[in-house]
């Protein structure tokens, strides 16, 4: 058993190389993607689903007027997906957006659907309700659509606020889903995305049929729609690599909070019609048992078991590092190394756990 292990972890460190070098590309490249002071071509609806965030609406919306773009150049679609707090009469009192109301449908999907239908724009932009926006955000995605001839671009997603051990170590592990999700975008071969952070052209996601055949899913808006469009224009996808042009959100406060989040991403692997994302998302759960199957014969007195972990804690530390200095954060040592130990628990776990187990989320049981 350990050598079957041991061959795993060795493929995985090849990948991650892989990775790493591909990032550093990306990053080290011309990332001149910001023209403020030019005019834009395009319209841009910014489309934003919303269930009882009435503490964030603002905040958002304020962060996006911030942007250095023209007013005229995009529109804010609000839409309510039935909150049961006051965030109707919140999002009502904000300035330049407007506001739809979900009636006889619920979910996020269904939300950015109506939205989307909804909207004059030529490209769709698509954020959450608890995030806020930096100020390069509209004016980088501009760029990639006007100068790039783009159909999708992905961004960075981080969080904002974190004040303990469980906070930074939600932000160390969202870092690698921004740098592989990236990486495999440059590489095109795109497996992941965020629609926290998320642009596409607006007849193009009528060409690949929007939300349909997923659509039963609370989760994968975002990484089916990337999926598809890909399929189609494997050349106009893109992540954006402009500084400040990342997203920003809040960690989650506490274990059943991040079990929930974690069953909910799980959920969606066994829906992937590519077969090359469905292997990559099972070579990561073998990983992370091998490196369980390490752990096991390094604790209990097999020194080279160490040696076999040792490059991919060193890998994983630089390609972390690096991905969390584009986003202003660094790598904190004390935190990566009490994620090292955890992380592959909770891979393996919710790897099995999500076939035969629900979730909540806003409210609601999938």
């Amino acid at each position: 058993m350990m050598w079957v292990a041991s061959i795993f972890i060795v493929l995985y460190c090849v990948w991650l190389s892989v990775m790493l070098v591909t990032w550093l590309t990306m990053i080290s490249a011309d990332r001149t993607c910001e023209h403020p002071h030019d005019s834009p071509s395009l319209f841009y609806s910014i489309v934003i689903p919303f269930r009882n965030e009435a503490e964030n609406l603002k905040k958002l919306i304020d962060s996006v007027h911030a942007n250095a773009f023209p007013k005229e150049a995009y529109e804010i679609i609000l839409v309510n997906d039935h909150s049961t707090d006051n965030s109707w009469q919140v999002a009502g009192e904000l300035e330049d957006v407007r506001l739809l109301r979900l009636e006889d449908k619920y979910g996020k999907k269904n939300a950015l659907a109506h939205g989307i239908s909804e909207a004059k724009g030529d490209v769709i932009v698509t954020t959450d309700a608890d995030c806020e926006v930096s100020e390069k955000w509209l004016a980088s995605i501009r760029y990639y659509f006007e100068e790039k001839s783009a159909k999708l671009v992905s961004g960075a997603v981080t969080f904002k606020g974190e004040i303990n051990l469980f906070h930074h170590m939600q932000t160390i592990e969202f870092a690698s889903l921004v740098g592989v999700g990236a990486a495999t975008i440059h590489m095109k071969i795109p497996g992941m995305c965020n629609g926290a952070n998320l642009a596409f052209d607006r007849q193009v996601f009528h060409e690949v049929g929007g939300y349909m055949d997923n659509d039963h899913l609370a989760s994968g808006d975002d990484e089916f729609l990337l999926h598809k469009i890909s399929a189609k224009y494997p050349e106009r996808i893109f992540f954006n690599t402009a500084r400040r042009s990342w997203v920003k959100t809040k960690p989650l406060n506490t274990i059943a909070e991040f079990a929930q989040q974690r069953k909910r991403w799980a959920s969606k692997w066994k829906w992937y019609d590519n077969l090359r994302n469905s292997l990559l998302a099972a070579f990561i759960g073998l990983v992370n048992l091998s490196v369980l199957i390490a752990l096991f014969y390094a604790v209990y007195g097999e020194e080279w078991a160490w040696f076999l972990l040792l490059p991919k804690v060193v890998l994983e530390g630089i390609f972390l590092g690096s991905v969390l200095r584009f986003v202003d954060k660094y790598l904190h040592l004390v935190y990566f190394s009490v994620l090292q130990v955890i992380y592959p628990f909770y891979v393996v776990y919710f790897a099995a756990i999500s076939n035969i187990s629900g979730y909540t989320w806003k409210g609601r049981r999938y």
